[in-house]
């Protein structure tokens, strides 16, 4: 009965939209018509070296506010959210085995909840959707060796 109920509540919820394109996102007619956006290479902010270990660590500084960007033609431009102001953010070029720090700042107007996808590094540096960073707060993301 419950999964009834649930299927019958999105029926009814899609039924009401029906005709309203207002909250649709227009259909985007250019794919495969411009060229891939390659972000900008993400330049280390300094550099320190670890006093135990001898290892020199790179730091790096990633503003993540609002920004516009035009995302269909004809239309207004949208307000979005993204790493140094952009989309898509930087490109992160690191030498294997060299630790790394990366830090999040919040200057957006919401919680912040980053995910390293492709990084090797601890869970607790992977994020995860609780794991916010509050507006003007920021988190640095542990890389190999550094934090294992």
């Amino acid at each position: 009965m419950r999964c009834l109920s649930v299927g019958l509540v999105a029926i009814l919820a899609s039924q009401a939209y029906a005709g309203d394109d207002e909250w649709l996102s227009p259909e985007y007619k250019e794919i495969f018509q411009n060229p891939l956006p390659f972000p900008p290479d993400k330049k280390v902010t300094y550099t320190y070296k670890n006093s135990t270990t001898g290892n020199e660590i790179d730091f790096y500084e990633v503003d993540v506010k609002p920004f516009e960007q035009q995302v269909y033609k004809g239309k207004k431009p949208a307000r979005l959210v993204g790493y140094d102001g952009i989309s898509p953010g930087p490109t992160f070029r690191m030498t294997k085995g060299r630790e790394a720090v990366v830090r999040f700042l919040n200057h957006g107007d919401k919680d912040l909840s980053v995910h390293l996808h492709g990084s090797y590094s601890r869970a607790a540096f992977d994020g995860w959707a609780e794991d916010v960073t509050k507006p003007g707060q920021y988190k640095d993301y542990c890389t190999y060796p550094l934090c294992l």
